[in-house]
């Protein structure tokens, strides 16, 4: 699903959680209609509805050099087990890392050493 999602033009990243049965979806405003968002779900076998439009998340930290879906994977699962994250969802093109994090019990500047002691480059955005 996510990758049906992320081959639409204007779509930044998609972070699809089956568990929850959701997908956020990120993408530049003007170039796609929800409706092919909900579309390209139907069309690989799920039932899709539109929840709402929310205002674009501000990135929290940038990775260099993310090559492949497995680092995705890795960086997004080091991000997911600190206590306080929320949510984690990465644009692989822009090295944009969007976490959703309890700032009281964990700051962007931990986040992106969580990060670098995972072996990837990152550092928070200002």
């Amino acid at each position: 699903m996510q990758a049906a999602l992320e081959r639409l033009p204007g779509v930044r990243w998609a972070d699809v959680s089956l568990q929850k049965a959701e997908a956020r979806v990120q993408f530049e405003e003007g170039t796609v209609e929800t409706q092919a968002l909900v579309d390209a779900v139907n069309r690989i076998g799920f039932q899709a509805r539109l929840l709402r439009v929310t205002e674009p998340l501000r990135p929290t930290l940038r990775i260099e050099g993310l090559t492949s879906r497995r680092e995705i994977e890795r960086a997004r699962e080091a991000l997911a087990a600190v206590p306080g994250v929320r949510s984690v969802a990465l644009d692989r093109k822009s090295g944009e890392v969007f976490v959703e994090h309890d700032g009281s019990k964990v700051t962007a500047a931990r986040l992106a050493q969580v990060l670098r002691e995972a072996g990837f480059r990152a550092r928070p955005v200002d």
